[in-house]
């Protein structure tokens, strides 16, 4: 696939009039090309970044003068070096500007205003943003620590962890959070709150919920999950926490927090607590979720919770949608019940996405891992196989949860081929994504339906 030339993915981020005509155009190539699609995001996010912290900063008092001569605007052309970034590297908001522009690895035209421009706004927001105020929350594999730090990106404090390895994978694999900052209470103090296991020592449980003040100190330390039975078969408290997000999801002007939690086996529980950490509301599930994200589905100005993760009934892959306002008490899917709780009515959204060829030959267990991107029209999602990616495609949904098209990765496709030489597959490529679409299946709360639908059920 060709792709889009960068210059003109950044005129279409700023709205640029030089591009409008193309508009249609390019959005059609970015639900296809992920690659293009994920460049357009960075971009979006740095320019939004960096209106917020000019926006952010106090109004100076600049006085009109005039110039005789009009200066000459100097070209500075700068090649940029060819260097390997991992992916997951964890920078200050500052370093990701570099480190964004490295990755494209094309020579840049600055005129000397905008170096000098730049410069200035830098010292800036080193100058007004120093802060002993925690804004956000890293986390750094190699010395195993969650490490707070304050809107200029200092370290504040941090809390090491014992033996966990490969959180910080985990964040970027699922695009999930283990770590997060939020004003609890409403007092202008933000808290940190924290779902990391064995934080506190090697031998704890990993279903902890913890929450630290803006100084480091303990303010709530909580283990969750209970046991359960699920068709006769009984399940201990064997649970780990994965997916964090905190917002006010009861619509009342309270911060709650949703926490992921799932068994060693099948079982799953998406906890809906208090600010203090009480529980307001699970759903439980059979069968995990690893993406925990939440958007606006249904444009009505409410967060909707969505997962991504896998039926263990029907060994398929699943996005599910979820209302956070109604998850009160204890329920339970109405797609595979057998916990004994009431069924939940917080499901809006259930859909199921077939199993292929590749799920048959080797016997895996396929799923969706997470959400690549959101832009308010179309849901990006990451599907693939249990066994270390034994192969992965990408899905563009529309709103409504509707197909758009279902790319698989290139060493996917070489995978397909390489079956079809053997005779180990009949159907064609060409085919393949035609009816792996065509298998998608949608709850309507009685029955699955081929086109997208609401789960509609009659509940006392």
């Amino acid at each position: 696939m060709n792709h889009i030339d960068e210059h003109i993915i950044e005129l279409y981020v700023l709205s640029a009039k030089e591009v409008q005509v193309q508009t249609d155009e390019i959005e059609q190539h970015l639900r296809e090309c992920f690659s293009c699609a994920s460049y357009a995001e960075q971009l979006k996010a740095l320019y939004e970044e960096a209106e917020k912290n000019f926006l952010q900063q106090p109004e100076l008092e600049l006085k009109q003068v005039s110039a005789l001569v009009k200066a000459e605007q100097e070209q500075i052309f700068t090649e940029l070096p060819v260097r390997y970034e991992p992916e997951n590297l964890q920078l200050t908001r500052w370093e990701k500007v570099k480190h964004f522009t490295r990755k494209r690895r094309k020579p840049l035209a600055y005129s000397s205003t905008t170096l000098s421009m730049l410069a200035m706004v830098m010292m800036l927001n080193n100058y007004y943003f120093k802060s002993d105020k925690p804004d956000s929350v890293r986390l750094d594999d190699a010395s195993q620590s969650m490490i707070v730090m304050n809107r200029a990106n200092d370290e504040l404090w941090r809390k090491t962890w014992f033996g966990e390895t490969g959180l910080v994978n985990s964040e970027v694999t699922y695009n999930i959070s283990f770590s997060t900052v939020a004003d609890l209470n409403n007092d202008g103090k933000k808290e940190i709150i924290s779902i990391i296991p064995k934080l506190f020592e090697v031998n704890e449980p990993k279903n902890i919920l913890s929450i630290f003040d803006e100084k480091g100190n303990v303010v709530m330390k909580n283990q969750l999950g209970h046991e359960v039975t699920h068709r006769g078969t009984h399940y201990p408290v064997h649970f780990e926490t994965r997916g964090l997000i905190v917002g006010d999801f009861g619509n009342n002007g309270q911060q709650e927090i949703i926490v992921g939690l799932f068994h060693w086996n099948s079982p799953y529980c998406l906890l809906r607590l208090n600010r203090y950490g009480e529980t307001i509301g699970e759903y439980w599930h059979y069968g995990h979720f690893w993406g925990v994200h939440s958007y606006d589905i249904d444009d009505d100005g409410n967060n909707e919770i969505v997962l991504c993760g896998i039926n263990d009934n029907e060994r398929k892959s699943i996005l599910v949608v979820l209302d956070p306002e109604k998850i009160v008490g204890r329920t339970e899917s109405s797609v595979n019940p057998g916990f004994g709780y009431r069924i939940s009515n917080a499901e809006k959204h259930y859909m199921m996405f077939p199993r292929n060829e590749l799920d048959s030959i080797y016997d895996l267990k396929p799923r969706v891992w997470k959400i690549m991107n959101y832009d308010k029209k179309y849901l990006n999602v990451e599907l693939g196989s249990n066994d270390n990616y034994k192969y992965a495609m990408g899905a563009t949904l529309t709103k409504n949860l509707n197909v758009v098209n279902v790319i698989p990765y290139d060493y996917t496709k070489q995978l397909y081929r390489s079956l079809l030489n053997e005779g180990k597959l009949q159907i064609p490529e060409s085919t393949f994504v035609v009816t792996y679409i065509e298998g998608v299946r949608y709850w309507d709360g009685k029955e699955w339906k081929k086109e997208p639908v609401r789960v509609q059920l009659s509940l006392p």
